[in-house]
């Protein structure tokens, strides 16, 4: 059986055939033309099958995923709750620091700006953003009832369905 890469170029074949004898439909390229269509419902038929096989798979992937992220996502929160737990216990005791032969605990110094009133910082620090964007619901509307936009243009896609 033919693949469907040699499928494509038979059926090229045939049609340069067709057009170098003006049409002409001899028994033989009849003949081939009925092989390679019925090759070719065969061929497409194993790719879909292999398609949905494919994609249950990925179903299944993305159900572990998730799976897996809610274990993740629980443990972040048990290792969030157990470090506020042990940071409030050294904050309590006034503890600076624990050292063990494996471990050494303490706190290290951070700063962060808090800023109260955007409006009271002087204009020396402020920056201007600028950004622009395209209405591309409107563009497409407006290219679908037939108007021309510059820099724009509709395009029409075959997306293979396979149900």
């Amino acid at each position: 059986m033919s693949s469907l890469f040699e499928i494509s170029e038979i059926m090229d074949q045939i049609t340069n055939h067709l057009i170098d004898t003006g049409g002409e439909l001899t028994e033989e390229v009849e003949e081939l033309l009925i092989i390679t269509q019925e090759e070719l419902k065969s061929k497409s038929s194993d790719y879909a099958y292999m398609i949905h096989s494919l994609e249950y798979d990925n179903t299944i992937v993305d159900q572990e995923i998730k799976r897996l992220n809610q274990i993740k996502k629980t443990r972040q929160n048990v290792i969030q709750r157990l470090k506020m737990t042990l940071s409030a216990a050294l904050i309590r005791f006034e503890v600076d620091e624990i050292k063990t032969p494996t471990l050494k605990i303490n706190f290290r110094r951070s700063q962060t700006l808090e800023i109260l009133s955007i409006d009271s910082i002087d204009k020396k620090y402020h920056t201007e953003v600028i950004t622009h964007d395209v209405n591309k619901k409107q563009i497409k509307e407006d290219l679908k009832n037939g108007k021309e936009v510059d820099g724009a243009r509709l395009l029409t896609h075959q997306n293979l369905q396979i149900k």
